[in-house]
């Protein structure tokens, strides 16, 4: 995939949709898709134009707020839909004053934009009340057609990145997945720890998350763990470590069937589903039988998923 920035030109002729995409979610699948329609249909280069940091982050710096995708993962994402061209721009001022008539002029004189595609709801520009109407008018005068797609309702589940969030939040990660439309992950790099799982033998690889990347509500998971390219059963668990009077924050993987020095590996967990609480245990042979009880949850799980495919 092309990465395009504002210092750029393109000579192509595109079809552009504009948005953040955190996370590359259902609802985005069908704009992609309806995008790469319209790029086969009226032999336009597909384009997306989205932002490397996000507006909300912009407008308050210290907030709290977490991101379904980091910017790595979301051109990953984009580019396994067929987008072609990304026009990755930086939300700063400049781009935060700028009207959307400016802002399609932009995209009409300097990446020859023929068409752009506009979500039922979506607003662009710092006149947030421009009507789908006036966009359709803007475009006329640039020769850029204006199209503005349906709502994408798969069901009773309204999909957004922030339902999403939500979900993550509250620890459903089957409803979050659902509406993904794949598992959703986070990477991070392998650190030391304290070794306390070894002592029960169920050795963990603690991670290195970046701080801006969404993780789950605090709990244990049925994870998925991808290292170079192989996938490997895991249990995960989120939070503070109660039992071993843990005062950080960890996210940590037992990997099942898996022997090997991961120390500063970058490793990706998918998340399938949740096991349960964090608990504070008694002693370590009470959690080591819990850890015991999860491994046998996973495992009877992943034969009965097994069994039904067969």
């Amino acid at each position: 995939m092309n990465i395009l920035s504002l210092k750029e030109r393109s000579e192509d002729t595109s079809v552009a949709t504009i948005g953040f995409f955190d996370g590359c979610h259902c609802g985005h699948s069908f704009v992609l898709e309806k995008l790469r329609e319209a790029g086969q249909k009226y032999d336009l280069l597909p384009m997306v134009v989205s932002f490397l940091n996000h507006p909300r982050l912009f407008f308050e710096p210290h907030s709290n707020f977490k991101l379904l995708s980091t910017p790595e993962e979301k051109l990953s994402l984009l580019s396994t839909k067929g987008v072609r061209n990304c026009l990755l721009l930086s939300f700063d001022e400049t781009v935060k004053d700028m009207t959307s008539k400016a802002f399609m002029d932009l995209l009409a004189e300097q990446y020859g934009v023929r068409m752009l595609l506009v979500g039922y709801d979506h607003r662009f520009g710092c006149d947030r009340d421009t009507t789908f109407e006036e966009l359709k008018s803007y475009g006329e005068t640039m020769g850029v057609y204006v199209e503005q797609l349906p709502a994408f309702i798969p069901g009773s589940e309204k999909i957004s990145s922030s339902a999403i969030r939500r979900a993550l939040e509250q620890g459903d990660v089957e409803l979050a997945n659902r509406m993904l439309g794949y598992h959703y992950f986070v990477t991070g790099k392998v650190i030391a720890g304290k070794q306390n799982g070894r002592k029960i033998d169920f050795p963990t690889a603690n991670l290195d998350i970046a701080p801006n990347k969404m993780v789950p509500k605090d709990g244990v998971y049925a994870v998925e763990v991808v290292i170079e390219g192989a996938f490997y059963s895991g249990l995960l668990n989120i939070g503070y470590r109660p039992t071993l009077s843990g005062k950080e924050k960890s996210v940590e993987v037992h990997i099942l069937d898996f022997n090997g020095d991961l120390y500063g590996k970058n490793i990706t967990i998918q998340f399938l589903y949740r096991l349960r609480d964090e608990q504070r245990f008694d002693s370590l042979d009470s959690l080591k039988e819990q850890i015991m009880r999860d491994k046998s949850a996973l495992l009877e799980r992943r034969l009965e998923s097994h069994s039904s495919t067969l």
